[in-house]
Parts: C-alpha cells; structure tokens; sequence
C-alpha cells in the first residue's frame, strides 16, 4: 500500500512540478506534462494556488555587492528587468558609490545577485575592449562611442532578460507572485530604506557603436546563467570588505 502523502509534501511536489518550465531548462512536452501533474495534484488534494505558499521562506535577504561607479547608468538600465526575472527588487545607490542591493527571498536574491553579476562582467569586458578600441579618438568622440556601445548592450540585456522573466511569471501562480512581493516590501520596510525614483536623460548615442553593443548582448549566454541558479554559485559572486558597508540614505533606482 502506498505511503499517504502529507499535505506539506503534496505542496513542494506540485511547487516542484511548476518549477518545469521551458524558462528553467525543461523541454515544451516535459513542462506540459509537469502542469497537468500539477493540476490534478491541486484537484486530488482540494487545493488552490494560496496553498502553494505555504512552505515558501518569509524571511527577507537584502544583499549588496559593489561595481564600477562609471557604469551605474547601464546597470539602472538592467536593474527593473532583473527584478522582475529574479523576484526581487533591484536597488542601485546614488552617484559615487557603485552599489547595488538586491533585496527578496534569500534564494531569488541568490539569482538575482548571480544575474547581476553575469551581466556586469559582461558589461566590464565590453566596457575594456571598447575603449582600448577607440583609444586613439578625441575624448569626446571616443567616450560617444564607448557610450553608444555600453547603451546598446544594456538595453539589449534588458530585452532579453524580460523575455525570460515573461516565460518564468506566466508559469508561476499570481498567489506566489503576491507572496514574493509581499516579502520585498516587509524587507524594505524592517530595513528602513528609503527608495527614489531618479530617470536617467538617454544621451545621443552613435547608430553603429549602439548596434555594436546589441550585438555583444546577444553573446551573453544568459540562458545558462538562468539553469546555473541552483548550482553552485560562480566565484564572482564572493563578497569583498566593501559589501559589508551599511547605511542606506540616498538610495536609488534609476531607469535606463
């Protein structure tokens, strides 16, 4: 006779079986038939979505990590579409810090910190080459360039990164999406951060260094950063004396 299942392993069953999704690696058939388990799970058992989270953490995680002051434009471009892919709010402090926090629960804040980081890199080289690249320009002329190409690649990063988050939000029950949120904004709260709102002026940007920064976008392998959330986090990701700084006035989001 089979074991009678408990309702708390009913749920982290189902929550497993919506977790298959073609977003997080599973194939269109593996994710359909993952659904359908799911469904006649929550019929079997006289359960509803709500009941799904019920065995997600409560506890809220805020987590900074410092990067290049001087590319804080393009990573408020990315900071909007990596909240809404990971889960979490995605905060970058004012001018002259180059900070980010990254607040949620503890393992979308994981991801997100994860993403961040592999975008940020990817942004850096970028940043490197192209101006090693434009080396021997006017100032002026090279910084447009360099500019233009960054501009391009966050944006196009940012595209990307909505196209994944649209397939990861469709999947997941509006219940689950509330009770995330409802976390982010318990955390903001207990931590007392105060967030504003600051939108960036877009600059005038060179048509063919913009194209040139989409380009290097699309070689970013985002995909397998996604599948790589729950392995072993990359080694950028170790925290340095820097991210142990507290005290959060003045704390931003900006937008691209």
């Amino acid at each position: 006779m089979a074991k009678k299942l408990s309702r708390k392993d009913v749920i982290d069953k189902i929550n497993a079986f919506l977790n298959m999704t073609v977003e997080r690696g599973a194939s269109e058939n593996e994710a359909l038939k993952a659904a359908k388990h799911a469904a006649a799970l929550l019929a079997e058992y006289d359960l509803t979505f709500a009941d799904l989270t019920e065995t997600m953490e409560t506890t809220g995680k805020a987590d900074t990590f410092t990067f290049r002051d001087d590319l804080a434009r393009f990573m408020h471009a990315l900071a909007e579409a990596i909240g809404e892919l990971c889960a979490v709010e995605v905060l970058i402090y004012g001018p002259g810090k180059g900070m980010i926090k990254i607040i949620g629960s503890p393992v979308d804040v994981d991801f997100g910190r994860y993403l961040s980081a592999i975008c940020l890199r990817a942004i850096e080289e970028q940043a490197e080459k192209a101006t090693r690249e434009f080396a021997l320009m006017r100032l002026n002329v090279r910084r447009r360039h360099v500019e233009s190409i960054l501009q391009g690649m966050a944006h196009r990063l940012s595209e990307r990164i909505r196209e994944l988050a649209w397939a990861r939000r469709s999947a997941m029950s509006n219940a689950v999406v509330v009770a995330k949120e409802d976390i982010i904004t318990k955390t903001i709260e207990d931590l007392g951060i105060k967030v504003k709102l600051i939108p960036f002026r877009e600059r005038g940007v060179d048509p063919e260094a913009y194209k040139q920064g989409i380009e290097s976008a699309n070689r970013v392998s985002l995909n397998n950063a996604v599948n790589a959330r729950n392995q072993e986090f990359h080694d950028i990701l170790k925290d340095d004396d820097e991210d142990k700084e507290d005290g959060d006035e003045g704390l931003l989001l900006g937008q691209g």
